[in-house]
């Protein structure tokens, strides 16, 4: 009898993987960024960023934005921003509606020969105009941990890197879990003292509505004056 009961309850352990993994979404999309930044003072940095980011298999887009960020420079090694993003999304009826978010960062650095090793710490806080329910009336937060390391390699403009990012919701009450995470690799090429060019890929894994895959190819310009 004993026997019996591990083996069903084995062929349903294996039953239960199996339906999570058809039921998990996967999709593709492309993000288009560009970025120029300006230093105002030895330790004040200004940037705008907009992006284009596609989604159902890259036929559709889903968000475009526009965000400004100040940064300063408190050592060498630690420094803190603030950002604004304005974003049109497309929502569950189809059309665009506007979302507002803020960021606040704390960001740590540490250079090691020709790699840096970077870790950030933000707080995301957003706003809907698109109301479903009451839930959507109040602003939500999350946390964001993003751990990454770059090689500036000798002698070439290439700098390839590799991050990790999670996502927790912040101040529900629900204790501590990660809703998302991402994991990018990719490599920069400087087009001058000045400007850059750099592409990635992304594979993004949520658990919250409901468990689904992304596979993102990300293409950037950055620009410094």
């Amino acid at each position: 009898m004993m026997t019996m009961i591990r083996r069903i309850s084995f062929l349903l352990l294996l039953l239960s993987v199996s339906v999570n993994i058809v039921a998990q979404e996967n999709d593709f999309g492309i993000w288009l960024e560009m970025n120029v930044s300006q230093k105002l003072a030895k330790k004040l940095e200004a940037a705008v960023t907009g992006e284009m980011r596609t989604f159902n298999n890259s036929s559709q887009i889903q968000l475009v934005f526009g965000e400004g960020d100040l940064e300063y420079t408190i050592t060498k090694k630690i420094a803190v921003a603030g950002s604004y993003r304005l974003i049109s999304r497309v929502e569950d009826d189809g059309y665009y509606y506007w979302r507002h978010r803020l960021f606040t960062d704390l960001k740590l650095k540490y250079p090691l020969n020709d790699f840096t090793l970077a870790a950030r710490l933000r707080l995301q806080r957003s706003t809907k105009t698109y109301i479903e329910d009451e839930e959507d009336l109040n602003a939500f937060y999350v946390w964001r941990f993003r751990m990454k390391t770059d090689y500036d390699i000798p002698g070439l403009p290439l700098k390839p890197w590799l991050y990790y990012e999670s996502f927790s919701p912040g101040f529900s009450g629900s204790g501590f879990n990660i809703s998302k995470y991402r994991i990018s690799s990719g490599i920069e090429l400087r087009l001058t003292q000045k400007s850059d060019i750099q592409a990635g890929y992304i594979f993004q894994h949520d658990t919250e509505p409901k468990l689904k895959n992304k596979h993102v190819l990300t293409v950037g310009y950055g620009l410094k004056f």
